[in-house]
This record gives C-alpha cells, structure tokens and sequence, in this order.
C-alpha cells in the first residue's frame, strides 16, 4: 500500500480528525491563525484540505462552497465551518456578488475577515497546502505588529518518474519558479516546446499567498496580494524568518481532477478578468486536446506535470526542484 492510499484510509475512517502535520505543530498549538477558501472541488478533496490544515493547527478552517446548487452540507470537526454560497447568502450575507471571479473571491475574504478571531488569516486555494519546517504559531510570532500583510512564495507539485499520477496530492516533486537568463535556458532544454506554457518553469502561478491580520482594515484583498487602508502592502516571509515557509500548490491534484479544473476553466471564459496570456493558451490547448482520445490528454498532462528522472536532476542541479512528502516526513529542508 502506497503512501496516498494509507492517508485516504486514515481519512476514510475518521475524516474529522487533525491527522496531517500534527507531529510538526506539537509544540505550539495556540491557534494563531485561521484559513479562508472558497471552493467548486469534490468533497474528497476539501475534506483532505480541512484535515490538512487543522492538522497545522489552525483554529478555524472556513470553506465557503461557491459550486453546484443545493450541494448537501457535510459534517465537519469543530475547527471546521462549512458555508453555502447559494444565492440567499449572496442576497443575505454580501452587498455583491460580482460578474467575475476576483471579485466573487474578494467579496468572501472580506466576509471571512470579518468573522475571524484568530490574530492571522491564510487566503489559499483547495489545492495549496502550506509547508513550514516549524510550527505556524512560532514562526507568525516572528512577525513585527506593523505588518498586516504577510506573502508566502509558492512552488508547484509535479509527479516524479516513479510515481503513480492518479493519487489525489500524491505528487512528491516540487519545482520552484525560475529566474533569471540561464535558468529561462535550462527550461527551455528541460521542456522543449511546452515551456510556452510555462511562467516562469510553472504551469500556475507564481504570486504566492498572504496571511492577513484579521484586525487592520484593507482598501482591497485579492487572492494574491491585498492593501490596507493606510497603503501598506505585503512584505515576503523571507524578512523575517529564516524557516522555510511555501505554498505548496498541487495545480494538477492527480490526472482526473485536473481534466475536471481545465474543463471548468474553459467553460468559464471570460469571467476570470486576469488569466495569463500562458494560462489562457494552456487551457484553450487542454480543451482542444480533450476531444481527441484519453491517451492524447495524459501525454500532455505527463509533459507538463510529470518529470523525468533526467528532466529532475537538471532542475535541482539548477535549485529549482526537490523532493518532499507533505503529508509525511521531509526529506530534509524545504
């Protein structure tokens, strides 16, 4: 039995309970910090995510479901809340709605800002998982109280050459984004053509995520950056602590769900205002390749999101890849 298949199992079994990254957070579980998400994904999926992040000892994980209409609520633990963005919470709970995404996703942060009682507040999407080689609590405590936004750089998860592709975050290889004139010409040797699809050596992005203080007042929140009202913007974790601290972003979760998240992307247009002009191409590609066969399709997932043991080696002779088990023992520093 493999790695993804005994956490599933411990998740199956007791769904509630902070299984993951508990070991790490141990020492320090005062509940500095909650999460705030807005979500379509499958429920197998934000129950992984809840667990995750209760397990890093958050003291409320707020999932706010914006997907098909009268989606049963699940029973979550009590670090869990659980929110129905039909259209009587829009009508009830937020002045608008919004045409777009961003501003759908800015509305509910500022609705989740207002209800936090933690100190912090993490924004993150349902496939970004937050790795720190010591526990949140400690290392937001590092943390100067003028600073009221808090960014934390993000790497993509990518399946390895002798990995299984089909687990839920099962991937154990990470790439970072890449800069700079000789690290733009290794990806071009690492990906060949395919590196047109790729900002910076990443198939996402490469903003990062930020920690908000739920006390100070901000003139806009966005999902990557925000400001505050006094004109304060996000300051890098990187200034502060010398702990590794990154986003973890699964942007391909496992081979089924990410022909499920492009296909909905294709789907939805122009109603997210700020794609990129990599992204835009990649998804109109995904859904052109998605009306030939399924082995069309995997081919261009396993070119894009699957690493040879060559294509790794080169990558982390350059830094800009490692290995890691988020849901189990590192393999040394981030």
């Amino acid at each position: 039995m493999n790695e993804a298949e005994k956490r599933d199992l411990v998740l199956e079994a007791n769904p509630e309970q902070p299984t993951i990254a508990s070991r790490l957070q141990s020492k320090a579980m005062t509940r500095d910090f909650s999460v705030a998400v807005l979500v379509k994904e499958d429920m197998e999926l934000i129950r992984v995510f809840a667990a995750y992040y209760v397990g890093l000892g958050a003291q409320e994980v707020m999932i706010f479901y914006d997907g098909v209409p009268d989606f049963p609520s699940p029973s979550f633990g009590p670090n869990v809340s659980f929110v129905q963005c039909d259209d009587t919470f829009w009508a009830t709970q937020i002045e608008s709605k919004g045409a777009i995404l961003e501003e759908r996703q800015s509305a509910i942060y500022r609705h989740a800002q207002a209800r936090c009682t933690s100190e912090w507040m993490l924004i993150v999407d349902c496939d970004e998982l937050l790795m720190c080689d010591a526990p949140v609590a400690e290392l937001l405590r590092t943390v100067p109280h003028s600073v009221d936004i808090l960014r934390v750089p993000n790497v993509e998860a990518v399946c390895l050459s002798d990995q299984e592709e089909d687990a839920n975050f099962g991937a154990l290889g990470f790439r970072r984004p890449a800069q700079g004139r000789l690290n733009r010409k290794v990806l071009k040797l690492v990906y060949g053509q395919d590196v047109r699809f790729l900002g910076k050596g990443l198939a996402g992005h490469s903003a990062g995520k930020q920690f908000l203080r739920s006390r100070a007042q901000f003139e806009e929140i966005g999902l990557h950056d925000s400001t505050t009202l006094d004109k304060q913007i996000g300051r890098w974790i990187t200034e502060f602590s010398q702990t590794q601290t990154l986003i973890a972003h699964f942007d391909a979760v496992s081979f089924d769900q990410w022909v499920r998240k492009f296909t909905r992307r294709h789907q939805m247009g122009k109603t997210v205002a700020h794609m990129r002009a990599t992204r835009s191409q990649l998804v109109d590609v995904i859904a052109d390749t998605a009306q030939l066969s399924s082995d069309d399709l995997r081919g261009r997932y396993r070119r894009l999101y699957r690493l040879s043991g060559f294509q790794y080696a080169l990558l982390r002779l350059f830094g800009l890849a490692f290995k890691r088990n988020v849901f189990g023992e590192p393999d040394g520093k981030l």
